[in-house]
């Protein structure tokens, strides 16, 4: 049985102190499934939208229902959202309505491919104006978010195979049992990420102290992380058991596609926006694992760099979310090109990116720590004075100290576990390359032309990001790699 624990947030108290969430990244409880009876033109919609088809494979008697739908959508009260102000549950329910709603409308509409210049998707008044201001609250742009397809959309219900709960989700673009496994491998490592957070604080909590025995318990917390991070990866690897990668290839995928992603690149307009609203939004990201809070807190713990700007396109949006973290568009356009994974983070709850910037700010970084203490060997006097510091503070540390450390190396242990932490994360990175392959290189593959090479085309795709997907999962993993202390 799944259980989330809904304990309050502690505080760590280092020279920076980090809060960290006891739930994980997950609400503790599961999201709101209906809205008001005030916003209820929305949710009605959302129920109608069931049976539409993707625009550029719908037939003609399709598009007539597609078409159909998306007049009864630009026909929509304007509903204000006064009534849901006040509340983030109403607040995440409206924004999962909302942009779902969004992404139907746009991409239910067939591509043109006969026009050098085609005009913008137009996202009714009726549709837009209430998503922006929700997005001004929330601090995040008017797009599909991964939070919005997973953290803020299951649904627990029982498992028919054992007396266990299990993940299901409300909201989905095919009702497929695909896409609702698609998520739930995705949900499911956030909920396996729990434990990584509670690791990560204790790691942090013992740096603070920084004798021999506290940089042995720094150790094994790190080699109960990769554990966890192997166990991740186990989960993510479990996507092959419920989700055909054809059905997410052609059906599914195609959905997620944000602003200027679609087959005709036609970007996005916000009807009634003002003009710098509407700029700033035109282009947008589509959800993407990218937004995986998780995976951003074990890259800034480990002190994984992600520099590199390989696969970021060029004319990307540098940030669509304003924010308070320095994240916001004014911010990030005073920086010299921010990389994909910054960019990413703008697509992050608020909550999630501040907890991410009290985590990088954290003083002594694990990184830092390691290097300092671990890449040396330690000598008689290093364990004296470890022996000494430690009966200053507990008699049972003291006993426990002197024990250890007649028979392991201080040092030597916090690099080895160290790198053991950084490779179960990049075998997390491997394996993710495999399902890239699997389900949308490979797929991508049969419909090249003639003329090229599938190796060209597999250079070239790009994910729901953005980015140019093969070379910077790859780029990605060359980091995680890098970050080895060399133990020679």
């Amino acid at each position: 049985m799944l259980a989330f624990n809904t304990s309050p947030i502690s505080v760590i108290h280092n020279p920076v102190s980090v809060d960290f969430p006891e739930s994980g990244f997950m609400p503790g409880r599961p999201p709101l499934t209906r809205l008001p009876s005030a916003c209820e033109p929305w949710e009605t919609k959302l129920d109608d939208a069931k049976y539409l088809i993707l625009g550029d494979e719908a037939t003609t008697e399709e598009m007539e229902l597609n078409e159909r739908w998306r007049d009864q959508v630009r026909k929509l009260p304007e509903i204000s959202i006064d009534t849901l102000r006040g509340s983030e549950v109403l607040l995440r329910r409206a924004r999962v309505v909302l942009t779902f709603l969004v992404h139907l409308y746009v991409h239910s509409q067939v591509p043109k491919f006969d026009d050098d210049n085609p005009s913008p998707h137009l996202i009714p008044r009726s549709v837009s104006l209430p998503l922006l201001n929700l997005c001004n609250i929330l601090s995040l742009p008017p797009v599909l978010t991964y939070s919005d397809t997973v953290l803020y959309n299951w649904i627990v219900v029982p498992n028919e195979s054992s007396t266990k709960l299990g993940l299901d989700f409300q909201t989905t673009f095919t009702q497929t049992p695909d896409e609702a496994h698609f998520y739930r491998i995705s949900a499911l490592i956030e909920v396996r990420g729990i434990e990584a957070l509670q690791l990560m604080r204790q790691c942090l909590e013992e740096s603070s102290i920084a004798d021999s025995l506290s940089i042995l318990r720094i150790a094994t917390h790190l080699r109960k992380l990769a554990v966890v991070i192997d166990e991740m990866s186990v989960l993510l690897m479990n996507m092959y058991k419920g989700c055909d990668p054809a059905v997410f290839y052609h059906r599914i995928r195609p959905w997620f596609r944000g602003g200027g992603g679609g087959k005709d690149g036609r970007l996005w307009k916000f009807e009634g926006a003002d003009d710098l609203t509407a700029t700033k939004f035109e282009k947008l990201s589509g959800p993407s694992a990218g937004q995986s809070s998780i995976i951003h807190a074990l890259d800034v713990f480990l002190g994984i760099r992600h520099d590199t700007h390989m696969g970021r396109p060029k004319d990307a949006l540098s940030s669509p979310a304003t924010s308070t973290n320095n994240h916001s568009p004014q911010a990030s356009e005073s920086r010299s090109d921010p990389t994909f994974m910054t960019r990413m983070q703008n697509y992050m709850p608020q909550a999630h990116r501040e907890f991410l910037d009290q985590l990088r700010a954290h003083s002594p970084a694990v990184r830092d720590f390691v290097q300092e203490h671990g890449l040396r060997k330690s000598d008689n006097s290093s364990k004296s004075n470890g022996f000494f510091v430690s009966f200053r503070g507990n008699i049972l540390r003291t006993l426990s100290a002197w024990y250890f450390l007649g028979t392991i190396d201080p040092a030597e242990e916090l690099t080895k576990s160290y790198n053991i932490a950084v490779s179960a994360l990049k075998r997390f990175r491997d394996g993710h390359i495999k399902i890239v392959r699997t389900y949308i290189i490979d797929q991508a593959a049969r419909d090249i032309p003639a003329f090229e090479t599938p190796s060209d085309s597999a250079e070239n795709l790009r994910g729901t990001g953005g980015t140019l997907l093969l070379p910077f999962l790859q780029a990605c993993g060359e980091n995680t790699k890098a970050s080895l202390f060399d133990l020679k």
